[in-house]
């Protein structure tokens, strides 16, 4: 049993299980035809014996993994001593962690935390010493025992403490010459912050688009209660649709049923996109490669040919990180050199460039064809691309070269 535990790991210890079960009753049935044997006896067999394999696992890792630290243990005058403040589930998964580390580097000698039903208490074997406050009275006292403390560490989830809690912490630590940090800090957990490579792969900053506010527009307005009505229709509609095609896929390309990215939306917010699986992995249990991933089985073409695979794209039409009619929401590094006009509404499921040629157009035609449909949207549009998406579904896809021109001779500037 590993802390990577997986299915297969289950399946095996399973097929031990009935394996042995199965073999021992052939030879019992051969000796004694199982005269006066209990049918309870099998059951309480394979929940014996699997729970020994799997306690004899755990026994033997916990084993390893103790003598593999005493033999790489780092010499005691190279190890960080830390004082941790704040009881709580994050706390107990740092002291987990350090403690898993080989070799070990930082100890957490003490936690201390304000609540009073802390004191007394143990967090994976460190304890709690003593209040936030006491903290001086403690580093003193661990030097009066030869423990130097090199840390302070206050736990991110120790919302308990209050400004002058903090402030006496940091004024302890300044006069003794301890560092004092934030978890999130110490383990270089802190936000990302955006970079001017982030920035350019995002498409740069988002302006004003050179339209009057398009997501002013009043149909925009409208289109949301048209997309929630709509969707939730549609998913009721579909649902027994909904629960087959991932049993198929699961038949097909095996788990998981979903894969997703991460796109760009309205005002460059990044949401995830959810699909069906249609492509198997490119490697396989044992991490080989598979040759030719990229071919398509009949299902994943059907799937992708009546957009099936994109049901779950719904969910983020009542989200409100898509519509059902929109331009496509594209990867962050696809992304036009001015994409102010598509990030100004929501992306959609279907969309202009969809249903007049799609994967037949280079990027800057269907960012072409997204724009003029941004510029011209109305009711009546999308019902006409909500009648040319049944005709793609079942026809296929086709170029419209007079849709293409039009739409780039109204891009161009005036």
């Amino acid at each position: 049993m590993r802390h990577t535990f997986s299915v297969h790991d289950f399946l095996a210890i399973c097929a031990a299980v009935a394996m042995t079960i199965g073999s021992s009753g052939l030879v019992l049935f051969t000796l004694t035809r199982l005269d006066g044997v209990p049918r309870s006896t099998p059951l309480i067999y394979s929940l014996v014996l699997g729970s020994g394999l799997i306690g004899g696992r755990t026994f033997s890792l916990l084993v390893g993994h103790e003598r593999a630290k005493a033999r790489v243990k780092r010499d005691p005058a190279e190890l960080r001593r830390v004082i941790l403040i704040g009881a709580d589930r994050f706390s107990w998964l740092i002291i987990k962690l350090l403690d898993s580390q080989m070799p070990v580097t930082t100890q957490i000698v003490s936690v201390l935390d304000e609540k009073p039903s802390s004191m007394g208490r143990s967090i994976s074997g460190v304890r709690v010493a003593g209040k936030a406050t006491d903290l001086g009275r403690i580093i003193d006292e661990y030097a009066l025992h030869g423990v130097t403390i090199d840390a302070v560490w206050i736990c991110d989830q120790s919302a308990q403490l209050n400004d002058a809690v903090l402030c006496t912490v940091e004024k302890e630590c300044a006069q003794r010459l301890i560092e004092c940090l934030r978890v999130a800090n110490a383990l270089n957990l802190a936000p990302k912050r955006r970079s001017v490579v982030g920035e350019a792969l995002a498409g740069g900053p988002v302006e004003a688009p050179p339209l009057a506010s398009i997501a002013a527009i009043p149909y925009f307005r409208a289109k949301r209660v048209i997309d929630i009505v709509a969707s939730l229709v549609l998913i009721i509609a579909l649902a027994p649709v909904w629960l087959l095609v991932p049993v198929l896929v699961l038949l097909d390309v095996g788990a998981p049923v979903h894969f997703w990215q991460e796109r760009l939306g309205r005002a460059k917010r990044r949401f995830l996109v959810f699909k069906f699986r249609t492509y198997p992995a490119p490697f396989d249990e044992y991490g080989e490669v598979i040759s030719r991933p990229e071919q398509l089985s009949p299902l994943g073409r059907l799937l992708r040919r009546t957009r099936l695979d994109e049901l779950p794209q719904l969910l983020s039409v009542l989200a409100g990180d898509m519509s059902l009619i929109g331009p496509r929401p594209l990867l962050p590094a696809d992304q036009p050199v001015d994409p102010s006009i598509r990030l100004a509404v929501r992306p959609g499921i279907t969309g202009w460039a969809q249903v007049n040629g799609g994967n037949l157009m280079t990027a800057e035609e269907k960012d072409a064809l997204d724009e003029y449909y941004v510029r011209n949207a109305s009711f009546g549009f999308d019902l006409k691309i909500i009648w040319m998406t049944m005709k793609v579904i079942l026809g296929g896809e086709r170029l419209d070269a007079s849709a293409l021109r039009r739409a780039l001779v109204h891009r161009q500037p005036q």
